[in-house]
């Protein structure tokens, strides 16, 4: 990727980002909620979360477990 190319793109996300997650929220939120359900993630366990989007799950996971969902 060149260096406009790069640019570009993080452009294009930086001006999209304060509004990423409420668009692809709309259609993963049911998909979403019920993995960290599977994942069923205790307090204290640790958790590697690589390439998954915005990150949006990964702050529910911060959540104490009585606060999720």
């Amino acid at each position: 990727m060149s260096l406009q190319e790069h640019a570009s793109t993080r452009s294009f996300y930086d001006r999209i980002s304060h509004v990423y997650n409420l668009i692809a929220d709309a259609g993963e939120h049911k998909a979403r909620e019920r993995g960290l359900e599977i994942l069923a993630v205790q307090e204290g366990e640790d958790v590697l979360e690589i390439g998954y989007g915005t990150g949006h799950s990964l702050t529910e996971l911060a959540l104490p477990k009585s606060s999720r969902w």
